[in-house]
């Protein structure tokens, strides 16, 4: 075992333990389930946190410069609300009561849907493939969310045209009263996820097969090019403070009588705390998934002598979620969460068909990993087969000079390696080089080998606990290469898809010409596609045993 790995992930793995299989079961056996969504299930698609978002509104009104840099600096100390009131004020005096939040929404709708697709992480598809395969199983599922975006609505029409309108449900948005001014229907590029108000349509809508509904409880803005709707925000102090009772009442409403899953969410929103303790004696079960890699370290686990520390931290979260009636489920990794989402939507489609996901009945998560080794060991790494690797060094290397065309390194260095998960067990949870395309060895017991956990320089590792596209600059770290840019590579099937390696590309510090920056979002979507294409082909395409779907 790596000399870090204890202290850096939890035993047994958490796909691996009974209990875990255990929640899986429970939540998609619910047959009338409340999904609260946070902002961490849409922030790969937004890119940005609430500072993050703060800092660019900051941008959007004339200040000084000494004003700005005090604002600036105050972002990286005050509390989110408290730095949300002076934007507002700011806003306000600069561009009057009237044009104030239409500025405002403006700005914030540029940056939750500045081009991200190419980030591509797993949270949002998973919760819509989730609600989808409960609804399909008879269960009522409504989606509660504090966020602006409507990215979850834009998943499932994605996923809908991707695996077909009969395996996956529409989420439609709605917006709690007084929020709502209707755009008429008939509106030229109107959207088809129509926005509702809370009333009627909302209560018919609810009923409908068709739809699972996403109510959003601040507002909601969307896409410039697609407005069906105009709405306020919930977004200042005065804002919540105003709002807070009637959201709370709402989300209270939701969780009165439902089961509750908690996604995304740091469990410190006071309407929905306020409702969680309103309705902390219900008989209904509550859950919340909370990574250990979102919790805060009071050391570094390598740099502490009690390698137990984050097991103790996550133990106090785990007792205030009880005081709100909650049971908290923490996996090791942000992509771990996501998993866990994913996994429920294979329990409730398994159950639909009497079947049952537990813990070494080939249905679970680490049944299927090693299904899918098996396959891929018998197909590169077999007596006879060794040829294997020489194609795919050879395969990196001859995509090597279209990637160069994508990114504009003509004559940068760059270099394709692929990471693979290797022998994939509970003692064993490694990534390890398979393929480069700088050059070829005929042992691969001698190929690089890391272990999966939380802060590796890696930024294979990265990518996969991520559970997202990563962009990552060395910082310092290798004097060869300045940045890496990561996609994880998954198996095929909505509901039982998993990673299983990582491609990444590395670019020179010479490479002053690249185009692989945040400032080219198309250059990296196009990146990632042909990426994933190129990581799919080498570990999951033409395999004897293919994942199912």
């Amino acid at each position: 075992m790596h000399p870090d790995e204890r202290a850096l992930r939890t035993r047994p793995p958490f796909f691996s333990r009974r209990s875990t299989a255990r929640l899986i079961r429970e939540i998609a056996a619910q047959k009338n389930l409340i999904v609260y969504v946070g902002a961490g299930v849409t922030i790969s698609e937004t890119g940005a946190s609430w500072r993050a978002m703060i800092r660019h509104l900051m941008s959007g009104f004339e200040v000084d410069e000494a004003e700005r840099k005090a604002l600036f600096a105050l972002s990286d100390v005050l509390p989110p609300l408290q730095q949300a009131s002076i934007v507002w004020h700011h806003y306000r005096r600069s561009f009057g009561a009237t044009h104030a939040l239409g500025q405002l929404q403006e700005s914030i709708a540029q940056q939750i849907y500045r081009t991200n697709q190419w980030r591509s992480g797993d949270y949002s598809a998973a919760t819509v493939l989730m609600c989808s395969a409960l609804r399909s199983a008879g269960a009522n599922v409504t989606v509660v969310t504090t966020n602006y975006d409507n990215y979850l609505e834009q998943a499932s029409d994605i996923l809908r045209i991707e695996h077909g309108e009969d395996k996956i449900s529409r989420l439609r948005s709605i917006v709690a009263e007084p929020f709502t001014e209707p755009v008429a229907d008939d509106k030229e590029g109107a959207s088809a996820q129509t926005v509702l108000s809370v009333g009627s349509d909302y209560e018919d809508l609810e009923q409908s097969e068709e739809y699972v509904p996403v109510i959003h409880v601040h507002g909601v803005l969307e896409p410039r090019e697609i407005i069906t709707i105009s709405t306020g925000i919930v977004f200042s102090e005065a804002d919540y403070e105003n709002s807070q009772e009637d959201v709370a009442q709402e989300i209270e409403a939701e969780f009165h009588d439902s089961a509750v899953l908690i996604l995304g969410s740091g469990l410190d929103d006071p309407p929905l705390l306020r409702a969680l303790a309103r309705t902390v004696d219900g008989v209904a079960p509550r859950w919340a998934v909370y990574p250990r890699a979102a919790m805060p370290r009071l050391l570094k686990p390598y740099e502490t002598e009690n390698p137990g520390s984050a097991e103790d931290i996550a133990r106090q979260f785990t007792a205030r979620a009880e005081e709100f009636g909650l049971e908290l489920i923490v996996p090791d990794f942000y992509s771990q969460a996501s998993q866990f989402v994913r996994e429920v939507a294979h329990a409730a489609v398994l159950s639909a068909g009497g079947r049952m996901y537990r813990v070494g009945s080939g249905t679970d998560y680490d049944r299927r990993l090693t299904d899918w080794w098996n396959a891929w060991e018998a197909a590169n790494l077999e007596p006879g087969r060794r040829i294997a690797q020489q194609h795919a060094h050879t395969r990196l290397a001859n995509e090597l000079p279209l990637l160069r065309l994508v990114i504009n390194a003509l004559d940068d260095r760059v270099k394709l390696e692929l990471w693979v998960r290797w022998r994939p067990s509970t003692d064993n949870r490694h990534l390890q080089l398979w393929a480069s395309s700088t050059g070829t060895w005929p042992d691969t017991h001698s190929a690089r080998r890391v272990p999966i956990q939380e802060d590796s320089p890696y930024a294979a590792v990265e990518a996969f606990t991520r559970g997202q596209v990563l962009l990552s600059k060395t910082l310092g770290r290798s004097d060869r290469w300045e940045r890496y840019f990561a996609v994880p590579i998954r198996t095929k099937g909505p509901f039982t898809s998993q990673v299983v390696g990582v491609l990444t590309l590395a670019v020179s510090n010479d490479g002053n010409q690249t185009q692989v920056s945040e400032k080219h979002p198309e250059v990296l979507e196009a990146l990632g596609r042909r990426m994933v294409s190129l990581g799919r082909e080498l570990l999951v395409d033409k395999l004897s045993k293919p994942s199912p779907s």
